[in-house]
């Protein structure tokens, strides 16, 4: 359990220190870059994409800006969800399932023992 306690305080401060630096930040970024270079398939879809759209006769070159613009202009609120839950860790997960679990059966539990909870109601019984 020392091990989880210091995973979560490892945690804490790193989302104490993302909080400042966004806090520190200019407001509004002006470039980005997507470095796809590592993962195959998404530069593979990204080119399928932009071959596709670029196969035309008249009109200038789509570019993957324009493809970001047009895909984030058709993002909804379950996408934004869905994009949030994607970027938690396993940890973070947990910690979340900790808290809705909390709430929704008005409980107070710690962290540990809602961990153990969890793992003793997975068990088959015998």
């Amino acid at each position: 359990m020392e091990n989880l306690n210091t995973l979560l305080e490892k945690n804490e401060r790193r989302n104490t220190k993302r909080r400042m630096k966004k806090s520190t930040k200019a407001k509004k970024q002006t470039k980005f870059f997507v470095d796809l270079s590592k993962d195959q398939v998404s530069l593979d879809l990204v080119n399928d994409h932009l071959d596709k759209l670029n196969d035309k006769v008249f009109g200038r070159e789509i570019l993957f800006r324009d493809l970001c613009l047009y895909a984030i202009s058709k993002l909804s609120e379950k996408d934004h969800k869905k994009i949030q839950e994607a970027s938690r860790s396993q940890l973070e997960q947990l910690q979340q399932a900790h808290i809705d679990f909390n709430r929704q059966n008005n409980k107070q539990l710690t962290f540990e023992e809602f961990l153990l909870l969890k793992v003793t109601s997975k068990r088959p019984k015998e």
